[in-house]
């Protein structure tokens, strides 16, 4: 486990396998191996950054957007 927040009144927990995991047991493939995840304040969702160059912020429902992406950076 990365870390673990929540994201207005539900829990989601961010895995070193890539996964954000909603408190209902639904699962979201966000990365190719997860390094650092984060909740923002300002927009209720956790920012996730991974080996796969990505930056992705996935809602309290499990919708992922993904913000940047940093192939080869890595």
């Amino acid at each position: 486990m990365v870390a673990v927040a929540f994201l207005k009144d539900r829990a989601v927990f961010a895995s070193a396998d890539g996964g954000v995991t909603l408190e209902n047991g639904a699962t979201t493939a966000t990365h190719d191996g997860l390094l650092v995840a984060v909740r923002d304040d300002a927009t209720q969702r956790l920012l996730t950054a991974g080996e796969d160059g990505r930056i992705v912020a996935t809602d309290q429902d499990g919708t992922a957007e993904e913000l940047g992406n940093l192939k080869g950076k890595w």
